[in-house]
């Protein structure tokens, strides 16, 4: 076949089509699976941030390893439940996604056996402003939760400004600071807190209360 007609050209095109397929089909597969291989590490160390358990010295084989001994997961009615006992106490953590800013929050919240205080909050994925709004993933930030009473009623949780020096860690107050700069996601992330104690609360109660 003489490479200047037309039907080489033609087959040449498709094969190298197929070829290219295939070469696109595979790193599409390769990179899926790296994703949610990445996704479900974010995912345990939320869950144990989240519940109380230090993370920040581990790599990920005992990070995995962490999480396999000391989270146990309830599934029931499409919903899942992330069960610890750190300090003699039993924890209740659980996924809840809902709008920031600039997309999606997926955060993990966790309650004390007592429903009345939260035992931390992490986040597993968002799209917050580095510098500004991403600064929810920053340990004085997510500190502010350890063991923070909630209010009786709707808001759970307040957000407050405080410029001078900010991280509340007074657990009695019901109150966490903002982050300065960033009022959008802060008024984001206290919705997204809120509406999510207001739904889980009841279920956690019902399900676990002794």
């Amino acid at each position: 076949m003489k490479k200047e007609s037309a039907a080489y050209t033609i087959l040449f095109m498709v094969v190298l089509s197929l070829v290219l397929s295939n070469v696109l089909g595979f790193v599409s597969s390769f990179t899926k699976e790296r994703i949610e291989v990445n996704l479900t590490a974010i995912r345990a160390k939320a869950i144990l941030e989240a519940v109380g358990i230090n993370v920040h010295e581990m790599d990920l084989r005992e990070m995995e390893k962490t999480f396999r001994e000391k989270i146990q997961i309830d599934e029931f009615d499409g919903r899942k439940v992330y069960l610890a006992s750190v300090d003699g106490r039993r924890v209740y953590a659980f996924e809840y996604t809902g709008a920031g800013l600039w997309g999606l929050v997926s955060a993990v919240i966790a309650l004390d056996e007592s429903f009345e205080r939260l035992a931390g909050i992490s986040f597993v994925r968002h799209s917050e402003t580095p510098g500004l709004g991403g600064r929810i993933d920053e340990n004085w930030f997510k500190r502010q939760f350890r063991g923070e009473k909630l209010s009786s009623s709707y808001p759970y949780l307040m957000f407050a400004t405080n410029i001078a020096k900010p991280g509340n860690y007074d657990p009695n107050d019901s109150t966490v600071d903002a982050i300065t700069g960033a009022t959008g996601t802060s008024k984001a992330i206290e919705k997204l807190v809120n509406e999510a104690i207001k739904q889980w609360k009841p279920i956690l109660m019902e399900r676990y209360r002794r």
